[in-house]
């Protein structure tokens, strides 16, 4: 994973001072999970492009809290 700044972190790495979060893709009885208002058209787009070409219905998200200084 590439963080916003252009640090790397690979698998079995640490991140720290992270937020995010765990969501179903379905949703709930509201109907699906609008991940495109929520995160943009394009990440959105990608976001359900990936799911249904591999079936994916569940999303973590992760992100660091603050940037290193």
């Amino acid at each position: 994973m590439v963080l916003d700044g252009g640090e790397s972190l690979g698998v079995g790495q640490q991140l720290d001072d992270a937020g995010g979060g765990y969501w179903d893709l379905r949703g709930d009885v509201s109907g699906p999970l609008d991940v495109e208002s929520w995160l943009g058209e394009d990440a959105g787009a990608a976001i359900r492009a990936c799911a249904e070409k591999t079936g994916v219905t569940e999303l973590v998200l992760a992100y660091p809290a603050s940037q290193p200084g």
